[in-house]
């Protein structure tokens, strides 16, 4: 684990979802090796899975911290929520749409629909948490392609909006997770076609299976004598995930494979998260992981924007250095500007958080930050 808490392993899995989906959308080069085999030339075709992969993340993150905050998800703090959650979200989506809108101007080409109302009109359809609709019925054309990935955040903006609300009136963990599993068991039955993984109620079941896996983690993350699951359920995620990628059709298969993916993943989140594993990522392992780490820790911001700068410099760049100019991008705006406005946001709402000391749920100094008297497994990454 780096020594700012985060865990290696989440973000490799992260960065191993965002190559994946780049390279889909031609965005980041396709290795020869993989081109000219074409069991590994399914991975690619089947890259949007990568963002089943997300979903899954994102449930497990948003979960874990409310955990690491308040000791159960029963007690989330809605405001304090949205607060963290806007802060993430909001200046990665307020800057795509003032770039995208100055290119309009500007009378490019690749974004200029018709008619231009569809730009507003795209705007509307995510503010309403509806994009998904709108993509499936008027926005997927011309000069709006740079829009596409606002699928996936009108279904994570849908989730946020419902998952404090719903853990506050559950009143109990075991209930949040019971309705959890529901969502899962029904999961498939509500993606009987492809376009249905671009809706709310066909990807929320993935979702929902984070908030389970980090609930499990809770409790059996520390236990000895379950240590020697981790290997197990890392070995039998990947190899789940792997079953996925190289022998299914993500426009034929989708509704049950998209389960098997994310209970592949969350095995995966579950394992990583052993505090045996986490002790062993603070050597080899998590340095050999840096490079797909560094990537997972920029997925958002290369997902908001690798399409449009695929639009942009595709043709004159190349695959090899528009991969390379997304990177260095992305981490420039994550360092002078998404960050800092991010902390801009949070300081709107301060409230300092609960730790658990001795037992006791008690107040700490320090705003946003949690004090927890046993092996620190939830200080992993920003979601």
């Amino acid at each position: 684990m780096a020594s700012n808490g985060r865990n290696h392993a989440i973000d490799a899995l992260r960065g191993f979802s965002i190559l994946i989906v780049m390279m889909l959308h031609g965005a980041a080069p396709i290795p020869d090796f993989i081109q000219s085999d074409a069991r590994l030339a399914k991975f690619v075709m089947n890259g949007g899975y990568g963002v089943s992969i997300f979903f899954v993340v994102s449930g497990f993150l948003i979960s874990s911290n409310v955990i690491k905050r308040r000791e159960k998800l029963s007690r989330i703090e809605i405001d304090q929520f949205y607060a963290t959650r806007a802060g993430r979200i909001l200046p990665n989506i307020a800057l795509f749409f003032l770039v995208y809108y100055a290119l309009m101007k500007s009378g490019i080409t690749d974004f200029v629909p018709s008619p231009p109302s569809l730009f507003y009109d795209g705007i509307n359809s995510l503010a309403t948490l509806q994009y998904g609709n709108f993509y499936l019925a008027r926005g997927n054309v011309p000069g709006m392609y740079a829009f596409s990935p606002m699928w996936s955040l009108s279904i994570e903006e849908t989730f946020y909006a419902l998952f404090p609300i719903a853990c506050f009136f559950l009143r109990s963990d075991r209930m949040i997770v019971l309705a959890a599993a529901i969502l899962v068991l029904i999961g498939p039955f509500m993606r009987p076609q492809f376009p249905d993984i671009l809706l709310f109620w066909g990807a929320v079941d993935l979702l929902a299976i984070g908030c389970i896996a980090a609930k499990v983690v809770s409790i059996v993350h520390d236990r000895e004598a379950l240590q020697a699951l981790a290997l197990p359920l890392i070995f039998s995620g990947v190899a789940a995930l792997a079953i996925c990628f190289a022998y299914s059709d993500i426009r034929q298969d989708q509704q049950w494979v998209l389960s098997m993916i994310g209970a592949g993943t969350a095995a995966i989140l579950i394992g990583v998260s052993f505090d045996c594993v986490i002790e062993q990522l603070q050597g080899w392992p998590g340095a050999a992981m840096s490079p797909l780490s560094f990537i997972g820790r920029m997925s958002l911001q290369l997902y908001v924007f690798h399409v449009m700068a695929r639009e942009l410099f595709a043709s004159t760049l190349g695959p090899y250095w528009l991969f390379a100019g997304l990177i260095v991008m992305s981490w420039a705006l994550e360092r002078w500007f998404l960050e800092p406005a991010n902390q801009r946001i949070r300081a709107f709402y301060r409230r300092p958080a609960q730790g658990i000391v001795s037992g006791n749920v008690g107040s700490v100094a320090e705003p946003l930050k949690t004090i927890v008297v046993r092996p620190d497994w939830t200080r992993t990454n920003n979601s």
